[in-house]
């Protein structure tokens, strides 16, 4: 499935349960953090897709293209243990 039948797939939800998880582990500054996912994505994603993936991770940027354009990975940055 592709990103645009994706985003048509979850474009009509604006109800429904949301999943809240709390970081209570680490010494980050993300510490007792509540992260919210709907079914369009995480709130407040570094993606900002609103395509219903999450991607929780340590590096927020690819390397760069062949153009020195960066991609966003994550919708979350994961701190180094």
């Amino acid at each position: 499935m592709d990103r645009v039948q994706r985003l048509r797939q979850v474009e009509h939800i604006s109800e429904a349960p949301r999943l809240n998880l709390r970081i209570k582990n680490g010494n980050s500054s993300h510490y007792n953090k509540l992260l919210e996912v709907t079914p369009t994505g995480l709130v407040g994603s570094l993606r900002n897709a609103d395509d219903g993936h999450v991607y929780f991770g340590t590096l927020k940027h690819s390397m760069p293209d062949s153009k020195g354009k960066f991609t966003v990975l994550n919708d979350f940055v994961l701190p180094p243990f």
